[in-house]
């Protein structure tokens, strides 16, 4: 029985060796046939230029002749050499063995025979193992050859060696050419002409509503005289310049534009020019929203976006736009997009500082297509202003009165006035002044006012004002230091006395100067007695007797009311004798300088007039009133002294 197997086995491997080698004898058919198919299906399209008809005839016939090739050569050899299909049997592989061993041939077939049969006595048996041992020894495989293969190679080799001379010898283009013909059959192709129409232009792209200027130059033999461009069954001339390079202007596209040229019956393909969408702005607007404190109302600015805003504005860009898919802020550091809602974008940020930035939009095709340059500038919120300065004392109220006015650009919160034990910071207390919350206000302080102070304290003392400025928590500015003494009662009462003395030593300088007036009087009367009539120059010397006699009145007056006031201020007491007969001579002495001061105004008159004997009479008048004048203010004198020595 093992014999018997290994006859079997055998014969296996001689059928799978056997199929092997159809095989391989098959690729080197189906390459050499393919090949040289084609080559020639390529060759009949270069000489040729055959229609699409003819090319896709030809195209196809290649692609079933290829199919039938690999079908015959490869796949069925492998069907039988993996039993996909039934192959040679053992009888038949015999028959082959046996035309290559013809000892062995008749033996082989008789065991196939023997062994085949169904009732098998023990001496069939015996004769079946017997021949089965004397083939063991016979290589069923030999019988097969591999190298008979090689004289089919040139059949291969040949088409290949075509192939690369045409590489090498630069005249790849015949293969190339040939085959991109033939594989698009349904493409129009055109033999080759004189010249050769090239599009300069590496990319037959623009944008929307831009123009596009297409550069076309032509390689060949000849060089044609003029080109046209034929657009939508229209045709117009390039223009040709020295170069020799044709050109044409496409004004402003909105949609691709399809093409081809002409020159001398050569006709181009067809070429297309995209035209590209772009984005674009249609409305634009800024709102600014002011800071709070200021208290103003938004405000809408369209059509640009430079602006003049205070610190702190929060600026709020709009835009509609058309085939836009983005739009960015940017200052060059920084950058912001928009928020897109429908074809609207948007995009808030507070302004704080001197801007300048760029909005940029864009789409799936163009990026960053505009770039509009704006500038915004920051009104900076100043300090508020206070400018404090002495006021006269026009009441003669003996105080120091100080004026003082504020001001800022966008309102005033609170004023507030800061004092302290002099030379002693620390000791700080404040008061609150009323204050118009607006841009300006005024004021008019008196230290101590109404502030908590002591007697005998020197205390300095300075004004802060505040602004409204919430963003940089109120901004405040401050005066120079001022400082006041607050005098004591006692201090108060030797104030008064020094004053009443210095009253009472003007008066008696008024005195003496009046004496001195009187004499001058005297010689007036002397010469108004001699003359009958005033010249010029005696009316010049009325004239400045009036006027120091007028002067000499008013000082008077005044010394009189500053010791009045100080009479007031001196004694509260309601029962005081001295001070009702103080203030009884200061009536009279009233009285008597405003009689002396209506005969001096009217003395002025006559004397304007030149009525003499008028003038004479009213200086007799004018001397008796200044010496009852002069009288009641000695009195007066006379009567403070005593009081002061008491």
């Amino acid at each position: 029985m093992e014999n018997s197997n290994l006859i079997y086995n055998k014969l296996e491997g001689f059928i799978k060796k056997y199929y092997t080698n159809e095989l391989l004898k098959g690729i080197i058919f189906f390459i050499g046939l393919g090949l040289i198919y084609f080559l020639v299906t390529l060759f009949v399209e270069y000489f040729l230029w055959l229609k699409s008809f003819w090319r896709s005839l030809l195209f196809w016939s290649f692609v079933l002749v290829e199919l039938l090739l690999i079908a015959r050569y490869i796949l069925f050899p492998i069907s039988k050499l993996f039993k996909i299909n039934k192959g040679l049997n053992y009888e038949q592989a015999s028959v082959l063995i046996g035309n290559h061993f013809s000892d062995v041939s008749d033996k082989l077939t008789n065991y196939l025979q023997l062994d085949a049969a169904k009732d098998k006595s023990e001496l069939l048996l015996a004769s079946i193992e017997q021949k089965a041992a004397a083939l063991k020894f016979v290589p069923f495989a030999s019988a097969i050859n591999f190298n008979g293969n090689k004289r089919y190679l040139p059949l291969a080799i040949f088409p290949l060696f075509l192939i690369f001379f045409l590489f090498i010898s630069g005249n790849s283009t015949l293969i190339s050419q040939s085959l991109n013909r033939v594989v698009h059959y349904k493409q129009q192709f055109l033999p080759p002409a004189p010249f050769q129409f090239l599009i300069v232009n590496t990319n037959l792209q623009t944008e929307q509503n831009k123009d596009f200027s297409l550069q076309v130059i032509t390689k060949g033999k000849i060089v044609p005289e003029n080109i046209v461009i034929h657009i939508d069954n229209e045709s117009y001339f390039l223009e040709k310049d020295a170069d020799g390079k044709f050109t044409y202007k496409f004004t402003k596209p909105t949609t691709d534009v399809e093409f081809y040229l002409e020159a001398n019956t050569v006709i181009s393909t067809d070429y297309k020019l995209k035209v590209v969408t772009v984005p674009s702005i249609v409305n634009f607007e800024m709102a600014l929203n002011f800071p709070s404190y200021l208290n103003k109302k938004s405000e809408q600015i369209k059509g640009t976006g430079n602006a003049i805003i205070p610190e702190g504005t929060v600026v709020t860009w709009k835009m509609n736009t058309l085939a836009t898919d983005q739009v960015d802020w940017t200052d060059l550091s920084n950058v912001f997009q928009f928020k897109k809602q429908s074809n609207l974008f948007y995009f808030s940020k507070n302004i704080n500082q001197n801007t300048e930035y760029q909005i940029v939009n864009s789409n799936s095709k163009i990026k960053n297509y505009e770039k509009l340059n704006y500038h915004i500038e920051v009104i900076k919120d100043q300090f508020p202003v206070i400018t404090v300065i002495n006021t006269p004392d026009s009441l003669k109220t003996q105080k120091e009165y100080l004026h003082g006015q504020v001001s800022d650009d966008y309102g005033l919160s609170k004023l507030q006035i800061v004092y302290y034990e002099k030379d002693k910071p620390q000791t700080a207390k404040r008061g609150t002044i009323p204050l118009k919350k607006d841009i300006f206000d005024q004021f008019i302080f008196a230290f101590p006012s109404t502030l908590n102070v002591v007697q005998g304290v020197t205390y300095d003392y300075y004004f802060e004002i505040f602004d409204n400025d919430v963003l940089h928590g109120f901004k405040s500015s401050k005066t120079s230091v001022f400082s006041t003494k607050i005098t004591t009662d006692s201090e108060k009462q030797d104030q008064i006395f020094k004053q009443q003395n210095d009253n009472i030593s003007g008066i008696q300088k008024s005195l003496k100067s009046q004496d001195k007036q009187l004499s001058e009087l005297s010689k007036l009367q002397k010469m108004s007695k001699e003359k009958d009539n005033f010249d010029f120059k005696d009316q010049q010397k009325v004239n400045d007797f009036v006027k120091r006699q007028q002067t000499q009145d008013e000082m008077m007056k005044q010394f009189a009311e500053k010791m009045k006031n100080n009479l007031e201020k001196f004694n509260q007491e309601k029962n005081d004798t001295f001070k009702a007969e103080l203030e009884k001579r200061l009536e009279n002495a009233a009285k008597e300088i405003e009689k002396n001061k209506k005969l001096l105004e009217e003395l002025n008159q006559l004397n304007d007039k030149i009525k003499h004997d008028e003038l004479i009479d009213k200086l007799d008048q004018f001397k008796q009133t200044a010496k009852t004048q002069a009288k009641s203010l000695e009195q007066l004198v006379e009567l403070t002294d005593r009081k002061s020595v008491v």
